[in-house]
């Protein structure tokens, strides 16, 4: 009974995933509706997983609803700190909300979000080395000498969470994907084009999916 619970619950738990993916991607937010209905199959994950402990079914309900607190509470924090957005910490909450208690435990959830600041680090990094090796180092060393009074910690902040795009090519989605950070308006003489500095908004879903799946496999 608990193997068909877990192969049901992976199923339908990997159809929604894949949704908020596509919705997140293409159109950069996950309507309210949508994580509705995904809560509505949620709760029956939960009914049927209750079933299958009927006998500790208040030790069950008093868990869920610890680890659903503490996925809020860490989300929530992640949110007020500007990392994640409000889809990305529902869907954090949805995941805990699901998660099969039979695999459940607080290491799970520090585990997860512990892997999710990993693959947040680590694309902000490379997005440092990009800037520094591959990218349009002029565009930054143009900047900075406007700005002389910035720390070298903010240059490097900079150069981390923030790239030089083309004006020309920014498209009508630029204020969801790149928000543009400064009003100034640099010409890369190597590129010959002007170019204006935006903040780096990775799909986090991405992150919070990959995160999900990693300890959902290595429990």
């Amino acid at each position: 009974m608990i193997k068909l619970f877990l192969i049901i619950y992976y199923t339908l738990t990997s159809i929604l995933f894949l949704s908020f993916l596509y919705l997140d991607l293409k159109f950069r937010v996950v309507p309210i509706s949508f994580f509705k209905f995904s809560y509505i199959i949620g709760f029956v994950l939960n009914f049927f997983e209750f079933l299958n402990y009927i006998e500790k079914f208040p030790i069950i309900v008093y868990l869920r609803v610890f680890v659903v607190f503490l996925a809020f509470s860490l989300s929530f924090m992640l949110y007020n700190l500007k990392i994640i957005g409000g889809s990305d910490g529902k869907l954090m909450i949805f995941i805990f909300f699901v998660y099969p208690i039979i695999l459940l435990n607080v290491t799970v959830i520090f585990s997860f979000f512990l892997i999710f600041s990993l693959f947040f680090v680590i694309f902000f990094i490379v997005n440092l080395i990009i800037n520094n090796i591959f990218g349009d180092n002029l565009s930054f060393i143009v900047f900075f000498n406007s700005n002389f009074k910035l720390s070298i910690f903010k240059k490097i902040y900079f150069r981390s969470f923030y790239s030089f795009f083309d004006y020309s090519d920014l498209s009508h989605h630029i204020d969801s994907r790149y928000p543009i950070k400064s009003l100034n308006i640099i010409y890369n003489l190597k590129k010959n084009k002007f170019q204006i500095l935006c903040q780096i908004r990775p799909p986090l879903i991405v992150f919070i999916i990959l995160s999900y799946y990693t300890i959902f496999f290595l429990n």
